[in-house]
């Protein structure tokens, strides 16, 4: 075997390695929500952060991005790739497309199993 061809091959191990990794941490994590191990770290986290003071306006921008920001800011960079980014900005943002479109499927469902506290705004009552 050529040295180039060698060092193919190890690169190859090195990322099936690492991808072997982050699978069974996914899977690790997966199943210490579903365990229930983390429930009081994640609620006390979730008090911790929504009891923190912060301005109206603060919040208001934040109902802004989570209403619009997946759609309108990641579609606008996904646009302007695609037509200022030349041949690999066009592979770049129809690979994000699908990518989006798989993650927002699968988080959507993901929501709709896992029930979690979700703050809500004392002004509008509406939930992030």
């Amino acid at each position: 075997m050529d040295r180039a061809m060698e060092g193919g091959v190890a690169r190859v191990r090195r990322l099936r390695l690492a991808g072997m990794a982050l699978i069974a941490l996914l899977v690790s994590l997966n199943v210490a929500v579903n365990v229930g191990l983390t429930y009081g770290f994640d609620v006390g986290l979730f008090r911790a952060v929504n009891s923190w003071s912060t301005s109206y306006l603060v919040d208001d921008v934040m109902i802004v991005f989570t209403l619009y920001g997946r759609e309108v800011i990641w579609g606008g960079v996904m646009i302007a790739l695609f037509f200022l980014g030349g041949r690999r900005g066009k592979e770049a943002a129809i690979t994000m497309g699908f990518v989006f479109l798989i993650l927002i499927s699968v988080v959507s469902g993901w929501k709709a199993l896992e029930m979690r506290p979700v703050p809500t705004t004392s002004s509008t009552g509406f939930a992030y």
